[in-house]
């Protein structure tokens, strides 16, 4: 195994209990909006940079800019995605790590739910992170 590769893993080890963006990444996540209901983050990075291992609640995502990232979830599994500027995409509560492995620079706005949601009878599940 490269030392890269060895890096990676320690860098993207899942942790027991994944923290809040905006103390894991400062850097990264700016609060835009709060309210009982809803907290809405930007999320910033530089082709290259990485974030550690955080948690979101159930979250609509918004991408503002094209991107490329790297995901590593709580288990282990890595998955990749390219996001066009307007995608816009459910995601269930979830700890991750990111990478950004494109060329340009991600750019996403993050409406995370305060309340755990529900889907309503007859209605499919929300597509989950594999």
């Amino acid at each position: 195994m490269r030392l890269q590769s060895k890096f990676s893993a320690l860098l993207f080890a899942p942790t027991l209990l994944a923290q809040d963006p905006l103390q894991v990444a400062p850097a990264h996540y700016k609060l835009v909006f709060e309210n009982e209901q809803v907290r809405v983050l930007e999320g910033r990075d530089l082709p290259g940079e990485r974030i550690p291992m955080h948690a979101h609640p159930d979250t609509l995502m918004v991408v503002v800019a094209p991107f490329k990232r790297r995901l590593v979830l709580a288990n282990g599994k890595t998955i990749a995605v390219d996001m066009k500027a307007g995608d816009t995409r459910w995601m269930p509560a979830q700890s991750h790590a990111g990478e950004n492995i494109g060329d340009t620079e991600t750019w996403a706005i993050f409406i995370e739910f305060k309340q755990p949601t529900t889907v309503p009878p007859g209605k499919p599940e929300p597509p989950r992170a594999k």
